[in-house]
């Protein structure tokens, strides 16, 4: 149903005769279907600066965690961001503490 319909829309995905759901298309084509989406533009306005943010700040994520994060609010995002970033820094410090405390436990 959503390929018929796919393809009402002048959707550049092709028909495929496996019954895994996937569809398939050709990348240029998609690029240009994409670019004249009002969607696309949607996602310039909104994905584009949140991936950079996200990006800069903690680097290659995974895509479920960068999926949840992007659907925030800016200052919701912000305040998650900060927060994954202090926790990564106490489990840091945690793990330096017991490396040192079992470096010590050995040379006595």
């Amino acid at each position: 149903h959503i390929k018929g319909m796919s393809l009402e829309m002048g959707s550049p995905f092709l028909p495929c005769r496996t019954r895994s759901g996937l569809l398939v298309a050709k990348a240029h084509s998609l690029r240009m279907w994409l670019k004249d989406s009002p969607f696309c533009l949607d996602l310039e306005r909104g994905l584009v600066p949140a991936f950079k943010e996200i990006t800069e700040r903690l680097g290659v994520i995974g895509p479920k965690k960068f999926s949840r994060l992007a659907m925030l609010s800016d200052e919701r995002r912000d305040k998650v961001i900060t927060t994954d970033i202090e926790g990564r820094k106490e489990k840091l410090e945690k793990n330096e503490e017991k490396r040192w405390a079992c470096e010590d436990g050995e040379g006595q």
